[in-house]
Order: structure tokens, then C-alpha cells, then sequence
């Protein structure tokens, strides 16, 4: 079956479930986690949707948005003159990816039309995951996302799959503590992205049985992605370093260049420098099958991202990732400690030794073990689902849970 037919298709006798996530459509990696816990919840029986969830900005702040983009408009700086068309031109092949690929609902603007929408629609269960979904800075709505909205629904299961905190700390009020703690309580499973996510719902959260599972992209291997990346008609003929890096700085052009001079291979941007608006002369990100395939045919990759390292990790490309504090040390510490790769994280501060630098990046790796490991939490993943996710239709009671995660 084709993933978009595997989409579109509402088979009849099967159990609804919903995730709510980050809204989708302008981060490569937000998008392909999003896919990839549908593909995998879609693969073991279930019928899957995700929710728009959007929060609107206060008429204030939308104001100033919309005066802003204008004056930049008029200055020639931006490429059109309302905001939401300069964005929808700049992320259209990611808007694209989404609508082919992700069943997704109409969007929804409140907590009382997502509480409407879940007890409408039938849903048996509700996942919230993953990606920092419990960053109160990245989530001003943070209750919807603690699923208030649902305690009195009866017969909803409440999941958190892969739900991450973002950082090793829970930065909200003390009084509001109670509140998150109660809401989470309430929870049939909890599963965290992070180490310090089991902390986090032990110490502050009193949820001592927090579960660590995998971000969802890294329960497909390599494979699985191709049947994406060979859609890319890019031309790739020469060997590369790949670069991805969400915050441009001076000091880390200059590491590229000069990593790019130790390898003796030029570097490739997977995605080209933006500023607040989409500029006059700019180009619209690349294609999700683009951006695949240029981690696929990398020899190295750079990258500050934490879904950069993930996919260097899928395609078992040789990579140095540049740590962040301010957008979350503890998530690449986690991740790169799991699969025995912690020293390929360099800090802000410490980018000048490149030598040093070089010598790590180009070290091997020894990729059957980090192949053994993505296996193991792979049944990981499946444990929990079994344990917590609501049984399946009667024609899929006592199969094994198993997802296929071949070429497309």
C-alpha cells in the first residue's frame, strides 16, 4: 500500500486515534516526526489523524506583525505584502509534503474545539507527541497539550508518546505545578523523549513511571526514508559535506570552511539563509525529498539541529553537531549518549580547534551498533504501545505488532 493511499483510506472497524503536536509546515523536523508516529501507529492497526491545533496571537501582536511585514514590503524587503502569503510561498514544498502525506484536521483555534472535534470525530484515544510539545515557550496553550480539555471525556485513552520537555528543567510557576501534575495523573501511559524527562515528571511532575522512547523518526531506518529521497531530481553528482544549521553565526561559517578545506570537498547548505521575512530574492525552502535525499548523499554533516543528528544518525553519515543551550543541550546529550556518540557534540565557545574538531568528525563510527540499539528501541516503542494504547479491532487481536519499514 502507498503511503498517501494509507492516508486518505478510513477503513471501516478500526480504532481512531488523534495526535496532537507542534503545528506543522515550517520545520523539517517537526513535519517528519509528525509522519513518522502516524506511519507508525498507522501501521499496527490503528486509523490515525492529526490535530491542527494553532494558538492566535492577541490582536496587538497580530497587528504589529501585519505593520511590520507591510513596512517591509514597501521597503522592498519582503517579497509580498501580507505575512501569511510570504510564509505559505517560502514553506510551500513543505505545505505540500504535509498535505500529501499527513491526515490532517481542519485547524482548530480553542480548547473547547478540540474537546468538540476529539468527542465528534470518535477518537479512542489521544496521543500528545512528540517534539518539545511541553516547552511552555514553545507551547502558550500548555494545558491543551497536558490534554485539560479531555479529563471528563469517557473512555479516552491520554498518551504522551516521545513528549519532550525540550530542556532538563520545567520552567513554569510553582503554583501551576499542582495543575500539571494533576492533568498528567490522569495520563493511561507517559512516555518522554529525554532522560531528563524522567526526572522532570518524577521531581516536579510526581509521575514516577515516565518511560524513555525514541523521537518517532528514528523507529524507520533508511530505507524506509528512501522511498522519499529517490524522488529528488537534485543533481548530487559530487561529494559533499552537508550542512544544517538553524542558527547562522560567523564563527560557525568559519568552522565549515574550514572543515570543508581538511575534507577537500566543498560544503552544501540544506537549508539557504532567511531573515523575519520572505525576501524579495529568496527561494522557498527545499523539498522534503530533497532535504532527505542531501542527508543521504552526504560524506559529512554539520549541523545544530537536533533532527540534523537524527538523520545523520539514519543514514549513518560520519557528523559533528554544534550544541545549543539556549535551544535545548539536553535534547542532542540524550540522543547522541544513547547511541554511544556523545563526543561528536561540540559547544557553542569551543569551535576553533578544528583539528580536533575535524579528527571527530572524520572518526568511524561503528554503524552496526548504532543499528543494534535503534532495534532494541524500536521494540521498545511497540512494548508501549501494546501496553498502553487501546486493543485493536477483533481481526487484529493477538498479532504480534510488528511495522514494515521497507522501500515504499
Amino acid at each position: 500500500m502507498s503511503a498517501s493511499s494509507s492516508i486518505h483510506e478510513k477503513p471501516e472497524n478500526k480504532m481512531k486515534v488523534a495526535i496532537l503536536t507542534q503545528p506543522l509546515g515550517h520545520n523539517y523536523g517537526g513535519l517528519l516526526q509528525a509522519f513518522a508516529l502516524q506511519r507508525l501507529l498507522e501501521s499496527v492497526g490503528y486509523q490515525v489523524e492529526t490535530i491542527d491545533r494553532r494558538s492566535s496571537p492577541s490582536l496587538p501582536l497580530k497587528l504589529k506583525i501585519t505593520v511590520r511585514h507591510y513596512w517591509a514590503y514597501c521597503t522592498g524587503k519582503a517579497k509580498f505584502p501580507g505575512i501569511q502569503r510570504s510564509l505559505n510561498e517560502l514553506n510551500k514544498n513543505l505545505l505540500q509534503f504535509r498535505a500529501e502525506m499527513i491526515a490532517l484536521s481542519p485547524q482548530i483555534n480553542s480548547s473547547e474545539g478540540l474537546r468538540e472535534y476529539i468527542i465528534e470525530n470518535g477518537f479512542s484515544a489521544i496521543v500528545v507527541g512528540s517534539d518539545q510539545v511541553w516547552r511552555p515557550r514553545f507551547s502558550p496553550s500548555l494545558k491543551d497539550f497536558f490534554l485539560e480539555f479531555a479529563t471528563d471525556i469517557e473512555g479516552l485513552k491520554r498518551i504522551s508518546y516521545a513528549a519532550s520537555f525540550g530542556v532538563d528543567d520545567f520552567d513554569v510557576p510553582n503554583e501551576r505545578l499542582h495543575c500539571f501534575s494533576g492533568l498528567l495523573a490522569k495520563f493511561d501511559g507517559v512516555s518522554v523523549r529525554e532522560l531528563s524527562g524522567v526526572a522532570i515528571c518524577r521531581e516536579k511532575l510526581n509521575y514516577p513511571a515516565a518511560k524513555v522512547l525514541l523521537d518517532p523518526t528514528l523507529y524507520f531506518d533508511q530505507s524506509f526514508y528512501r522511498g522519499y529521497s529517490k524522488k529528488s531530481k537534485a543533481s548530487r553528482s559530487e561529494p559533499y559535506i552537508a550542512t544544517y544549521l538553524l542558527d547562522a553565526t560567523q564563527e560557525r561559517a568559519r568552522l565549515v570552511s574550514e572543515l570543508a578545506q581538511r575534507a577537500k570537498l566543498p560544503s552544501r547548505e540544506l537549508m539557504h539563509a532567511q531573515t523575519s521575512y520572505f525576501d524579495k530574492d529568496g527561494m522557498p525552502l527545499p523539498a522534503v525529498e530533497d532535504w532527505l535525499a542531501d542527508f543521504e548523499n552526504a560524506e559529512y554533516v554539520i549541523t545544530d539541529s537536533f533532527h540534523g543528528c537524527v538523520f545523520a544518525i539514519i543514514f549513518n553519515k560520519k557528523f559533528i553537531a554544534i550544541g545549543n543551550s539556549m535551544r535545548g543541550l539536553d535534547r542532542f546529550e540524550s540522543l547522541l549518549t544513547l547511541f554511544c556518540l556523545s563526543e561528536r557534540l561540540i559547544r557553542d565557545g569551543s569551535l576553533t580547534d578544528y583539528d580536533t574538531i575535524y579528527a571527530e568528525l572524520d572518526k568511524n563510527v561503528d554503524w552496526e551498533e548504532v543499528e543494534l540499539i535503534r532495534a532494541s528501541q524500536k521494540d521498545n516503542a511497540l512494548s508501549f504501545i501494546s501496553a498502553h494504547f487501546p486493543s485493536l479491532t477483533a481481526d487484529r487481536q493477538g498479532n504480534e505488532l510488528r511495522c514494515e519499514s521497507g522501500d515504499e
